[in-house]
């Protein structure tokens, strides 16, 4: 399938029981990056269902990062000390992070769910600092092109490989 195609060759290396390990012991504030990359590692090693749930929790706490609270404002502030936040990753991370959740979903042949997490990649890369990085990320504008393809919605795939090809 595409989607195994897409991240295999990259994730060779993972080792699902150290990265487990590492996550588990990491600081609190590191949670995220350490299940993302634990579910990378899982996802290497075709274990969907674990990645998809490292997933899901390091996505609850980014999607988190836009609530109503002291602590999200934090987060998103430039003038917070960068050692006192949360790590909740750069826009592109969160990007990634939502990149390969919906990927396990089109391995999953859940593909109302890969285009949603797909979109919602592309709303995280629009928060870029820069000017010039923000709303780029092609790859998630063919994925969800493609899914609304697979879906069957083929003026939204229109209109989402026009804006790939735009870039």
């Amino acid at each position: 399938m595409l989607a195994s195609a897409l991240f295999a060759p990259q994730l060779a290396h993972a080792d699902y029981a150290s990265e487990l390990t590492r996550m588990k012991a990491a600081p609190q504030k590191d949670a995220t990056l350490f299940t993302v990359q634990a579910g990378l590692a899982a996802l290497s090693e075709n274990r969907t269902a674990e990645a998809a749930g490292h997933f899901d929790a390091a996505l609850d706490v980014i999607e988190g990062m836009f609530a109503d609270t002291q602590a999200a404002a934090n987060a998103r502030s430039l003038w917070y000390e960068e050692g006192a936040k949360d790590y909740k990753g750069e826009p592109y991370e969160r990007a990634m992070a939502f990149y390969y959740r919906g990927l396990v979903y089109l391995l999953d042949a859940d593909y109302e769910n890969a285009r949603a997490s797909f979109r919602a990649g592309l709303m995280q890369d629009a928060f870029a600092e820069e000017q010039q990085n923000r709303s780029d990320f092609t790859s998630l504008m063919l994925l969800e092109g493609w899914t609304n393809q697979l879906l069957g919605s083929n003026g939204q795939a229109k209109d989402a490989y026009e804006e790939a090809m735009r870039l």
